[in-house]
């Protein structure tokens, strides 16, 4: 069991793609919710293709409990309609995919490129969005909605699993930014967080930052954890440097 967090505070954690092309990515401190930055992607006439390194090679995916994973992404995308941000896995003769697009609000849980499931769904187009894909027992689940709103009890889509057979999982691409048709194209795309569950763990839930603390001459985001109110640690909302440990602000 394994979980994975990145917000792009520390710098891009993904591994691009040879298959990009036209693409500029830099990290720009607006906008961003969780680690003061944001991972930008600029395409002329582009696509971007990009690994997130933490599912092991050989991981195998059955019906079983066991081998459920999941990735959490929150994303936006700016360029006018078909701008898409894809959350793929990928298998030597499989492949499964959630594509959120702009304008027409589609979400798409598409298996062997095939769309097997959509939803209408919140338009990324100049705001953040979160998307969730995951694999539970025999079936591929697919969830999108705002940030800042709940998030929804139920999965929004759904597909069976490939077959009961094992597979394991492929070096390739965790995200793409293209077009519907995975093709080049203009636009631009923010991801602020991305996060890994394995071996059936969730992918962790990035955290709204709001305000930050200098530390060591590196201004760091505060999260939740303790302050002390009358020689006692409370619980709080944010956190502040108590020698050396990050604890909750109280009040």
């Amino acid at each position: 069991m394994a979980q994975y967090e990145y917000d792009m505070s520390a710098g891009n954690p993904f591994t691009r793609a040879n298959y990009s092309q036209g693409d500029t990515v830099s990290l720009v401190a607006s906008p961003s919710l969780i680690g003061g930055q944001s991972l930008k992607i600029e395409l002329v006439d582009g696509l971007y293709l990009a690994n997130l390194d933490l599912i092991p090679d050989n991981y195998r995916v059955d019906g079983l409990s066991n081998t459920d994973l999941e990735y959490l992404i929150l994303v936006r995308l700016s360029g006018g309609s078909s701008r898409s941000a894809f959350l793929i896995l990928a298998f030597d003769d499989y492949s499964v995919n959630l594509r959120n697009e702009t304008s027409e609000t589609i979400v798409n849980l598409n298996v062997n490129g095939t769309a097997a499931s959509g939803i209408t769904g919140v338009d990324p187009e100049d705001q953040w969005v979160w998307m969730r894909f995951r694999k539970r027992g025999d079936k591929w689940h697919g969830q999108q909605w705002a940030y800042g709103t709940p998030e929804p009890a139920s999965e929004a889509i759904t597909a069976d699993l490939f077959s009961a057979s094992s597979k394991y999982l492929n070096d390739g691409w965790t995200v793409v930014i293209a077009s519907r048709s995975f093709t080049p194209i203009d636009m631009t795309a923010f991801i602020d967080f991305i996060s890994v569950g394995t071996y059936g763990d969730p992918a962790p839930r990035g955290k709204l930052q709001e305000y930050y603390v200098k530390d060591g001459g590196v201004w760091k985001p505060v999260d939740t954890l303790y302050a002390r109110d009358g020689g006692v640690w409370k619980e709080a909302e944010y956190h502040a440097r108590d020698g050396g440990v990050w604890k909750k602000v109280y009040g």
